[in-house]
C-alpha cells in the first residue's frame, strides 16, 4: 500500500526509507492528518495543529511510553538558525523528560550520524531558559563530573519555558 511523503507529499512505498521524488529520509516522519504538516514519527502530538495520535496500549508500553512525562522537538528552521545545521531542517533535535532522566537526541551528517545525550534528574544542578527572539533553549547544567551540559535550542520560547520549568521541578524534587 502506498503513502505519501511528508515533504513533497510524492507518493511513496509505506515501508520506504527515502522519497524517489525529493530523496528526502521519510522513515522517521508521518503525516498529521489535520494539517498536513510532516511531524517526526514518534511524536504524540503535533507541534503544528495540536492533533494527538493515540496508540495501542500495548504499543505504549512496550516502548516505554507510558514513563514519558514531556518530549518536545525544536522547530526546523530554528534549529538551523540556532545550531547552524542544515541537518536539523530534516531531523529536528529531541528532548524527552521521563520520571528518571532527560535525553536530548540530535542527527549529524544528515541523519547518517545519531548524538544522544542522557542525564539522571539526580545529576541535575540546575536549568535555565534562555529567552531568544523567535526561539529559545534549555540548558540543563550537572553536577560536576565527566558529564556536560546538555543544551537544546530552536525550541518554541513556549516549549522552552515549559520544559525548563518541568525539568527544574523534577530535579527539586528528587
Amino acid at each position: 500500500m502506498d503513502s505519501q511523503c511528508p515533504f513533497c507529499r510524492g507518493s511513496i512505498a509505506a515501508d520506504a526509507i527515502k522519497c524517489l521524488h525529493c530523496q528526502s529520509v521519510v522513515a522517521d516522519y508521518k503525516i498529521c492528518p489535520d494539517c498536513r504538516e510532516s511531524v517526526p514519527a514518534p511524536a504524540a502530538v503535533c507541534k503544528f495543529c495540536g492533533h494527538r495520535w493515540t496508540a495501542p496500549a500495548s504499543a505504549a508500553h512496550e516502548e516505554g511510553e507510558e514513563d514519558i512525562l514531556r518530549r518536545v522537538w525544536a522547530d526546523p528552521l530554528g534549529a538551523l538558525v540556532t545550531m547552524f545545521s542544515p541537518t536539523a531542517v530534516f531531523f529536528p533535535p529531541e528532548l524527552t523528560i521521563t520520571r528518571t532522566e532527560a535525553r536530548i537526541h540530535k542527527w549529524s551528517l544528515f541523519g547518517l550520524r545519531a548524538n544522544r545525550q542522557r542525564i539522571s534528574l539526580e545529576r541535575i544542578a540546575s536549568v535555565r531558559y534562555q529567552k531568544g527572539i523567535f526561539w529559545g533553549a534549555v540548558i540543563v547544567e550537572t553536577f560536576g563530573g565527566t558529564t556536560g551540559d546538555l543544551v537544546i535550542s530552536g525550541l518554541s520560547n513556549q516549549d522552552a519555558r515549559e520544559t525548563a520549568l518541568l525539568l527544574e521541578k523534577l530535579a527539586t524534587h528528587r
